[in-house]
């Protein structure tokens, strides 16, 4: 009666030992270091939206009213296309609002769009000479 009771003292002695080891080896990094180092983020940048400030659509010559625009980074789009009378001329500058010319923008017979970047706040007006339907659109960042 001894011996199975011996065998039984040794099952458990050994299921003790060997059930309180741990399954992989220790670590060498410190605890605190462990604890401390965090994961790398990567942040991607939002790119601002574009704002719509003003648009102008007409068939004809004419000077706009003044926008104002307080970002150094705007941009005009302009579409173009034939009129009544077929291909016809499309033309517009951007004026500061003391006249003084900044850019020449479009000058085209029949039809096209673009995109123009314009790199100063203030305030400013078109001067559009169209003989032809167009759209003009001012956005601000």
């Amino acid at each position: 009666m001894k011996k199975p009771l011996l065998w039984l003292s040794i099952a458990i002695a050994a299921l003790g030992a060997f059930g309180c080891m741990p399954k992989s080896a220790p670590s060498t990094v410190p605890l605190i270091q462990q604890l401390t180092t965090l994961p790398a983020v990567s942040v991607t940048p939002v790119p601002a939206q574009w704002k719509m400030v003003q648009t102008f659509e007409g068939e004809s010559y004419k000077n706009t009213p003044n926008f104002d625009l307080s970002s150094n980074e705007w941009r005009i789009s302009w579409q173009a296309t034939p009129g009544k009378m077929g291909e016809g001329l499309f033309s517009f500058e951007v004026f500061r609002a003391d006249g003084s010319m900044l850019d020449l923008v479009a000058n085209i017979v029949g039809s096209g769009e673009d995109v123009s970047y314009m790199k100063e706040a203030g305030s400013f007006y078109l001067k559009i000479m169209a003989s032809e339907k167009y759209k003009i659109t001012i956005e601000s960042q």
